[in-house]
């Protein structure tokens, strides 16, 4: 009953927000819940989705990384924004490792993994994909260039359609499983002599128990 009355006691600094007691499906705070913004890495969260539905064999399957992605990278308007997860050229990893790499750090490596994977080698026809499992799910306001998160001014969306994205996302099988995981460790880490750089931690503090940002019973998803 008090979710219905729900008011922030703080002001919510965001453009946009909304919340969603998820126990009776109901819709208890919102701020320009249909301003279309600029998703950034939250395009991930369908990428993920793309990727878990299209693969059968998420820890069987290995993707290499190509030398293209990077050159990719540095071409964008703000390289120093992207984040990464120290893949290398030539590095083999599964499927699942590249989820859990870009849902706990938000990797553009893993993303365009994985993209290039499923997008047959191409980056666009990935992007097609999202934008059509968006109109399956009713996402009325958005629109996908790329499943990275590479800074484009026509790649939009809501945090109405994110929450709706979200709420899909997690009913999938392993979605939540990685999405809401504190660490991750490929066992590929061991090959590489990487154990170090890739023991990959959830980005978002309010989940991490050493952060002064940390919240008891908050759990992923992203940042």
């Amino acid at each position: 009953a008090d979710a219905l009355l729900f008011t922030p006691n703080v002001t919510v600094q965001s453009d946009a927000a909304i919340l969603m007691n998820t126990d009776i499906n109901e819709i208890v705070y919102e701020k320009n819940a249909d301003m279309k913004k600029m998703p950034g890495s939250l395009v991930q969260i369908m990428t993920a989705v793309i990727v878990l539905e299209e693969c059968e064999d998420i820890s069987g399957t290995k993707i290499a990384a190509k030398d293209e992605m990077y050159e990719i990278f540095a071409e964008d308007q703000y390289p120093d924004d992207l984040r990464k997860a120290d893949i290398e050229s030539g590095e083999s990893l599964t499927v699942e490792d590249l989820l859990y790499a870009m849902l706990l750090t938000s990797s553009v490596e893993a993303a365009y993994m994985l993209c290039d994977k499923f997008g047959n080698g191409s980056q666009d026809a990935f992007a097609e994909k999202m934008n059509a499992k968006a109109e399956k799910l009713g996402m009325t306001n958005t629109r996908f260039l790329n499943g990275t998160g590479l800074y484009s001014v026509r790649q939009l969306t809501t945090a109405r359609d994110l929450m709706t994205l979200l709420t899909y996302a997690m009913s999938m099988p392993r979605f939540e499983e990685i999405a809401c995981a504190n660490t991750y460790t490929p066992a590929a880490a061991s090959t590489y002599e990487k154990r170090d750089v890739w023991a990959w931690t959830h980005s978002n503090l309010l989940v991490n128990e050493a952060s002064d940002y940390y919240c008891n019973g908050v759990r992923g998803i992203k940042t």
